[in-house]
């Protein structure tokens, strides 16, 4: 049996979220055994706010302060499909571990703070943040990425 005929596997999922130009979103990266897929979920700051007439505005404002969740396909272990994943929002989507250059996970300035996390791919550079440590953030990328992958320990400090 090929690669390509083998079916998908979930390995593992990860919780992060992404700056917008207003506001963040909260994703949770798939990792499969094929690719990353990544599923969009809760918006909140002033990107998620409504831009209407003052009336709306209000019910915007209250809207924004509520954090508002997109319908989000969850997977199960036994039962898991990419494609319903996918299918769940307009604008997920999904990064072969080939289109990968590297990532680099950097540990937070101080032990509260969020685990920096930069993918870069041959067209896009995301620049995720999450709450898990740094060992789980790169051992999530590293079962499909391998050598790719790097630590950092500062975001002070310049990249590898």
């Amino acid at each position: 049996m090929s690669e390509e005929d083998r079916p998908e596997e979930l390995w593992s999922e990860l919780p992060v979220q992404a700056r917008l130009s207003a506001g963040s979103e909260r994703l949770t990266l798939y990792f499969t055994s094929k690719r990353v897929l990544v599923a969009h979920g809760v918006k909140w700051g002033s990107g998620s706010m409504a831009a209407s007439s003052f009336l709306g505005g209000l019910g915007g404002l209250v809207r924004g302060l509520r954090r508002e969740r997109k319908p989000q396909a969850k997977p199960e272990l036994d039962g898991f499909s990419a494609r319903r994943i996918l299918a769940a929002d307009k604008d997920n989507f999904s990064i072969a571990y080939v289109e990968v250059v590297k990532v680099v996970v950097t540990e937070p300035d101080d032990p509260s703070g969020l685990t920096g996390i930069s993918l870069l791919t041959g067209r896009d550079k995301l620049e995720l943040t999450s709450q898990s440590g740094v060992g789980r953030v790169a051992e999530s990328f590293r079962r499909g990425l391998g050598e790719k992958v790097g630590i950092q320990k500062s975001r002070n400090q310049p990249r590898p």
